[in-house]
């Protein structure tokens, strides 16, 4: 493969996505053996390694590639935010929203193929909630606890994704909040309140289908709870990409103010943050330089 990179940076995170470390780095080495740009490799070993790793990198020109998922491209996001170096995203995780989002293949060998030879450069926002940076999508809710509740299983996966959804959907209930943004207030009672970036949670589910990471704005999608009869037509709007649902508010801004009725968990880009009651959610503009596929259209 023509080398387009002098020299490329390569985080593999090992707890990434259910396939076993083994056979991921068997499958990198033979796709490394035919690049001919000089390849270096770290592998993350605790969760904060990858922001660290990504922020020692970012004072290079080198383009920093982070084997892993959305959790993983959350910390090296955070570490290259503001820098000149790009981050390109191998989808090895378990749900891969912000890769797939970017139309970026999901089969390993391609991913780096098209990366490395027919990659072209873009310039990402990044969003902001109460102090703390996020790439993809964030959730307040329901998302939130299932976020809590999948960290803590100790495997990957959707399957495992899938049953954490199943059992949690009775124990939460909806919650009331109030947004105020450009002069504008919403109130009502919640069961997600998504903020979006990018278009998708991961798995092709696509919470913020007319996302862009590139427009300077935020996507806020209120989801009201789906009673059991509901639940089939709303899983198949979220995955078809469908934006008409009638348990879907949505609304589109570059800041916000959000006030909850108590504590609620919440998520940023999967990763589980705790609990929240008041926040500030804001863009941080084209903040991130991204490599995506040369055919990709509007990100």
């Amino acid at each position: 493969m023509q080398a387009r990179f002098q020299k490329i940076r390569l985080i593999i995170n090992p707890a990434a996505g259910s396939s076993g470390f083994d056979k991921l780095i068997r499958k990198i080495s033979r796709v490394k053996s035919g690049i001919n740009s000089e390849i270096e490799t770290v592998i993350s070993k605790k969760p904060g390694d990858i922001a660290r790793l990504s922020g020692q990198f970012a004072n290079e020109e080198h383009p920093v590639f982070i084997s892993g998922g959305d959790g993983s491209v959350h910390e090296a996001a955070i570490g290259l935010r503001g820098s000149s170096a790009p981050l390109a995203i191998l989808p090895t995780g378990s749900g891969n929203g912000l890769a797939r989002h970017l139309h970026i293949p999901i089969k390993l060998k391609k991913a780096i193929s098209v990366l490395v030879g027919k990659s072209k450069l873009v310039k990402a926002d990044m969003l902001e909630l109460s102090g703390k940076p996020f790439v993809n999508v964030g959730g307040i809710g329901f998302d939130g606890l299932v976020a809590r509740e999948f960290n803590m299983a100790g495997k990957r996966g959707l399957m495992i994704y899938i049953q954490k959804i199943l059992s949690n959907y009775f124990r939460f209930n909806e919650f009331e909040y109030k947004i105020s943004f450009e002069q504008q207030q919403i109130s009502g009672k919640a069961w997600v309140i998504a903020l979006a970036n990018s278009s998708e949670y991961g798995n092709g589910a696509k919470i913020s289908p007319d996302s862009l990471v590139t427009d300077g704005l935020m996507d806020l999608v209120v989801v009201r709870k789906p009673t059991l009869m509901q639940i089939p037509g709303l899983v198949y709007q979220v995955m078809k990409g469908k934006a008409n649902s009638m348990l879907m508010d949505r609304y589109r801004f570059r800041n916000c103010n959000i006030e909850l009725e108590g504590e609620i968990d919440y998520h940023l880009d999967g990763e589980y943050m705790g609990k929240i009651q008041t926040a500030t959610c804001s863009v941080i503009p084209s903040c991130l330089n991204l490599l995506i596929p040369k055919s990709a259209g509007p990100v």
